[in-house]
């Protein structure tokens, strides 16, 4: 099998610098992940006699920024990253389909992302609570959505693995290490969560510090996935304003239609030359 890469010498001119928006939303991802563990872990330390506006306070901005809960802050961000990669996947596949290139693959990624950001808005997976409760209740109401999602975890994995034969391997390996870190934040860090809250004498462990702690690093490890497939996702096209009009082109060595995946072209220097020469 042929191996690639995705060019990394500097953008034509014109060329708009797409992967650096993957730089500052990681940066705006970190601090209001940062921010709801904190401001979840002060409300925990607040005495019984705590002024009543300061409990207020800190009661709303845990409900506004704490990342496990729904409908605030953080889950907004962590739906619009996903919706992101999304867009980005269809804008890749198109620009490929544009240059004969294969581009299936990509639209498959791209309607799973999708599914994954009106998951994380809308808390899509916790119906599969239903399920799992009726198979066993040890892992309480709140985590018994696992059990199914494991084995709906692993039926789509196999799944990928294949879509993900008819994309560039430089691509797919990334892709790869991304779907790995999301999946030990998304399955991995919440059943140490589960365990945790299951196995604590406190009787809401819910409310420790070192749960809050936990889901911190569970929704991190899930973003973070997230930006890995988009920044790999950005690397395999180039947009440039031209002509006053946007133009996407794929980049790197990628995959002709209907070919084997040994077959891999260069097809991004002859894109730019091309449109070097058109200016």
């Amino acid at each position: 099998m042929v191996d690639s890469d995705v060019e990394t010498g500097p953008p034509a001119r014109g060329a708009v610098r797409t992967q650096r928006l993957v730089g500052w939303l990681a940066l705006v991802l970190a601090v209001l992940a940062v921010a709801g563990v904190l401001v979840s872990w002060l409300r925990l330390q607040l005495p019984d006699d705590a002024r009543p506006v300061v409990r207020f306070a800190l009661d709303q901005l845990t409900r506004l920024l704490y990342v496990d809960a729904e409908a605030n802050a953080w889950a907004w961000a962590s739906s619009t990253v996903l919706a992101l990669l999304a867009a980005a996947l269809a804008v890749s596949a198109a620009a490929h389909r544009g240059a004969g290139l294969r581009w299936r693959s990509l639209v498959v990624l791209g309607a799973v992302a999708l599914l994954l950001s009106a998951d994380e808005a809308a808390m899509l997976h916790e119906t599969l609570n239903e399920v799992g409760v009726r198979v066993t209740d040890v892992l309480g109401p709140f985590n018994a959505w696992l059990l199914p999602g494991v084995v709906v975890v692993l039926a789509a994995g196999v799944a990928l693995l294949r879509v993900a034969r008819g994309l560039d391997p430089w691509l797919r390996r990334r892709l790869v290490v991304a779907g790995a870190v999301f999946l030990a934040g998304a399955i991995g860090m919440e059943a140490v969560g589960a365990a945790f809250a299951l196995t604590d004498d406190a009787a809401n462990p819910w409310e420790s510090g070192t749960y809050h702690v936990l889901v911190g690093v569970e929704e991190g490890l899930e973003a973070a996935g997230a930006l890995i497939a988009l920044r790999a996702v950005l690397a395999t096209v180039e947009v440039r304003v031209a002509h006053g009009g946007v133009h996407v082109t794929p980049r790197g060595r990628v995959l002709r239609e209907g070919a084997d995946d040994g077959e891999a072209v260069r097809s991004s220097e002859e894109d730019l030359a091309r449109g070097r020469h058109d200016r």
